[in-house]
């Protein structure tokens, strides 16, 4: 018997947040070990990576199962567990984008960029993930991946889900970043 946590099983919520983890994880074996690997690894690695970033953004859409009859009752324990996952995911997703930035030399227009490019990069694949497709689909089923873009492209309503996300994530990069470094007497780039 499995037992049911706001529509998931227990387990499923719990690989759910293994795979936000392994996604900030990746990002940082990728940033810190880059120059020691051979292109080949560096290239396969950084491909894997890629497929995970997203799934701590898509931990930040537990939240919705209020809206979409998952949850049978809407209650305050439903909504702070909800909520709080929800948060969890999108601190994951600003430690993952953060942990891409502390190479790049600060302060730095390439910065705001990478910022950007990484949160869209991230609401791109959450939506793909909303969409059913999952991480290994990536290396499985690329045209999978390249049917539902076409869906997300062609729907004003996924775009706006994506732009939504992507200047969440963005904003959340940014306002963390600029509190780190007053708190951090290094700074990035070493």
């Amino acid at each position: 018997m499995d037992v049911l946590f706001y529509g998931h099983s227990v387990g499923g919520i719990f690989y759910d947040i293994f795979l936000a983890v392994v996604s900030v994880a990746l990002m940082w074996v990728l940033t810190t070990w880059h120059k020691k690997m051979p292109v080949v690894i560096k290239v396969v690695f950084g491909y894997v990576t890629l497929l995970f970033f997203p799934n701590a953004l898509y931990l930040a859409t537990e939240f919705r199962h209020l809206f979409d009859g998952m949850v049978r009752s809407i209650d305050a324990m439903s909504i702070v567990t909800l909520g709080a996952i929800s948060l969890l995911g999108l601190a994951l997703a600003v430690a993952a984008n953060l942990v891409a930035l502390r190479k790049l030399p600060n302060p730095s227009r390439l910065c705001v960029t990478a910022a950007l490019g990484l949160s869209f990069l991230a609401a791109w694949g959450t939506a793909l993930g909303l969409l059913r497709l999952h991480s290994v689909d990536g290396l499985t089923f690329q045209v999978g991946i390249l049917f539902a873009s076409v869906k997300i492209i062609s729907s004003w309503k996924w775009l706006l889900l994506v732009t939504t996300m992507a200047v969440l994530l963005f904003y959340a990069t940014l306002v963390s970043d600029v509190v780190l470094k007053k708190r951090s007497p290094t700074t990035r780039g070493n």
